[in-house]
């Protein structure tokens, strides 16, 4: 009785996992787009600071680092209706790794893209 309890609540735990990733990728693809937006928009020397070629290196990073949180997440909510414990739980470590990973680095070039004209 009590195994299977425990089983249920690594299960829900994965599942959770899964979840929050999800909404993790949902919150890089809004950042990205504001990121994006505001290169579009803002001036600088009579051009738009997204026709930089740094800048425009710095969003193809973030749009990298965005699909392989996308791809993780939709891994780890694939994996969230495995039968074998062991695997499941190894998709949801691996996608929350990406997924941290991916937060600090489309963090940091947004903040780099933005205040890269101040």
């Amino acid at each position: 009785m009590a195994a299977s309890a425990a089983a249920r609540s690594r299960r829900l735990a994965d599942e959770a996992l899964a979840a929050f990733c999800a909404e993790a990728v949902g919150c890089f693809a809004k950042l990205q787009s504001i990121t994006l937006d505001y290169l579009k928009t803002r001036q600088q020397f009579g051009k738009t600071i997204g026709s930089f070629q740094v800048l425009q290196h710095r969003a193809v990073h973030m749009f990298v680092e965005l699909e392989q949180s996308r791809s993780m997440a939709m891994y780890a909510a694939m994996m969230a209706a495995e039968e074998d414990a062991m695997e499941r739980a190894r998709a949801a470590s691996a996608a929350k790794a990406q997924i941290g990973q991916s937060a600090k680095a489309i963090g940091q070039q947004s903040i780099q893209c933005m205040t890269a004209s101040a």
